[in-house]
């Protein structure tokens, strides 16, 4: 009976050092939301460096998938914002693993081509505790689409189905140098590209011929956002590029 009630005891204790271990995690992460979120609203390079992984992934609401570069992307004013707020909503600890979803509101600044507008995300946000420090290591983020705009899309999928088949894919982005667009199926004709800045102006216009693969665009630019419209015949496709 004692030998229970001591096998017991010891595993009511390790109950206890577990659920006070998992909270103590939560805690430190959910603080390490607010130092990471106010890093990046007061552009505070040192911190960010210090909180983001160097491979830092991100599935960001551009529209493409970045690994490392963000904190050059914020000192090139790319990634800035006027207000920026988070709430989060649930934290799962998987041992040195704490995953968080919420919401956020932010208001970036040009070149976004949404400045100046209050933009509503849904995020998820993946950290880990690397020699005793809470990195963040891979997010994602989706801007939540008004009522409005989802009925639009919903009313003009079939057209859109059309416009959207032909198939392009960035190398090197984001880049210092340049970027490589590549069209992986077999082109039936000439594809035209037409790359505008994120004011709307035309910075380049070139020809793909048919038989041709890949192209390289964006050399000279500055650094910003740019918007590359590939067409060819009835089909296109518009790709974002960002130039650091």
């Amino acid at each position: 009976m004692k030998n229970i009630f001591l096998l017991l005891l010891v595993m009511v204790s390790g109950t206890t050092l577990f659920s006070q271990n998992t909270q103590q995690k939560e805690t430190e992460v959910r603080a390490m939301e607010l130092v990471e979120a106010t890093a990046l609203l007061q552009k505070d390079i040192p911190t960010l460096q210090k909180i983001w992984s160097p491979g830092f992934m991100v599935n960001s609401p551009l529209n493409a998938i970045f690994i490392g570069g963000q904190v050059e992307l914020v000192q090139a004013g790319i990634i800035s914002y006027t207000s920026f707020t988070r709430t989060v909503e649930q934290v799962m600890v998987l041992k040195d693993v704490v995953i968080t979803m919420g919401s956020e509101t932010a208001v970036p600044t040009p070149p976004d081509p949404m400045a100046g507008q209050v933009v509503e995300r849904r995020y998820t946000n993946i950290w880990v505790k690397e020699k005793g420090a809470w990195i963040l290591v891979a997010r994602h983020a989706s801007n939540i689409c008004s009522a409005t705009g989802s009925s639009r899309a919903v009313g003009s999928s079939n057209s859109e189905a059309k416009v959207n088949d032909l198939s392009v894919h960035v190398r090197w982005n984001p880049s210092r140098h340049l970027f490589q667009l590549h069209f992986p199926q077999l082109l039936t004709g000439n594809v035209k590209v037409q790359v505008s800045d994120s004011g709307g102006r035309v910075v380049e216009k070139l020809e793909v011929a048919e038989g041709t693969n890949t192209v390289d665009v964006g050399r000279s630019y500055p650094a910003g956002i740019y918007f590359a419209q590939c067409t060819m015949g009835a089909y296109a496709k518009t790709v974002r590029l960002v130039k650091l």
